[in-house]
């Protein structure tokens, strides 16, 4: 069967087929929730989440895009919501979550000591730029994948991915007391934030 079959059969309800669809996407569903939620066990309870909505909503699915892109919005769309709720119910922040692992990209990944250095350093960004650097540097997913699931365009996606990877640069060089020329405040009379 094809997988417009498979989709197709899901959108009526069959559960072979819907069954199909769990297996040969629930890990990479759990992988894009764990990137976003940080945490393993959250991660599985936003992918359930996933699942649901994608089987309510899979008779809207019109093969314009790739199912797995349409899946990747949908399963990003349901992690940040998740994560909006959390945060309004615990104390902690997502900072806190399992560390998500990016793949080496350019000479600030090969100089940091370890994956953990990469995860804490993730922690101290924005939701938007972790996300943007996590589809690129860990799922692999090129600019027009990302600006697909998005919603974007492609030079807004690279854009993004470059502040994205600035501003992990600038923590990495802040958290190793290291500046470049006058960006480091102290130099500039300006007070450190610390």
């Amino acid at each position: 069967m094809t997988t417009a079959e498979i989709i197709n059969k899901a959108a009526e309800s069959d559960p072979v087929a819907r069954g199909q669809i769990y297996s040969e996407f629930r890990d990479f569903v759990w992988h894009v929730c764990l990137g976003i939620a940080r945490d393993s066990y959250v991660a599985e309870d936003i992918a359930s989440e996933v699942f649901i909505t994608v089987f309510r909503k899979i008779k809207s699915f019109k093969f314009k895009s790739a199912f797995k892109s349409w899946l990747y919005r949908i399963a990003v769309n349901t992690a940040l919501n998740h994560i909006k709720k959390l945060k309004r119910q615990r104390t902690r922040d997502i900072e806190d979550y399992l560390p998500v692992y990016p793949r080496e990209h350019d000479d600030i990944y090969e100089n940091m000591e370890n994956k953990n250095t990469v995860s804490s350093l993730m922690a101290g960004m924005d939701e938007k730029s972790s996300m943007i650097l996590m589809m690129r540097e860990v799922e692999g997913m090129s600019y027009a994948d990302i600006a697909e699931s998005l919603g974007a365009n492609i030079s807004t996606v690279k854009t993004w991915i470059h502040r994205a990877r600035e501003e992990l640069r600038q923590i990495y060089l802040r958290d190793m007391g290291l500046h470049e020329g006058h960006q480091d405040k102290t130099e500039t009379g300006g007070e450190r934030d610390g």
